[in-house]
């Protein structure tokens, strides 16, 4: 898609492979920078979100309109979702364990919200 980036982004605390995909807004950038809106389950909602986002950010009939940049984070060789990653990303770690039925040292959605700050 016209101003998009796609990469693939190693978590050096899961070492798990994210997609990273970015839409840049066809309008420059305001001074102090574009709003950014993160994306999980990119890999589906990416191309939807990127649409809604240009067809309600068109200019108005005063030429401005609000930059907003999105940032979508999915899994690489994925289609649409990928449940078993999601499901170690997305449930909080005493959950997990319970759907595991293991013990309560699991901490994936801890693990994925530390590679996200970075």
């Amino acid at each position: 898609m016209p101003g998009t980036l796609e990469f693939s982004l190693v978590s050096p605390t899961t070492g798990q492979d994210y997609l990273i995909q970015v839409s840049i807004p066809d309008s420059p950038p305001p001074e102090t920078g574009y709003s950014v809106m993160y994306l999980l389950d990119g890999n589906a909602r990416f191309a939807l979100v990127q649409a809604a986002r240009d067809t309600l950010t068109r200019q108005g009939p005063d030429g401005e309109s609000d930059a907003l940049m999105i940032v979508a984070v999915g899994y690489p060789d994925t289609e649409r979702f990928n449940k078993e990653r999601r499901v170690e990303d997305f449930t909080p770690c005493c959950l997990l364990a319970m759907w595991r039925k293991t013990t309560f040292n699991s901490v994936p959605m801890v693990a994925l919200i530390a590679f996200l700050a970075l």
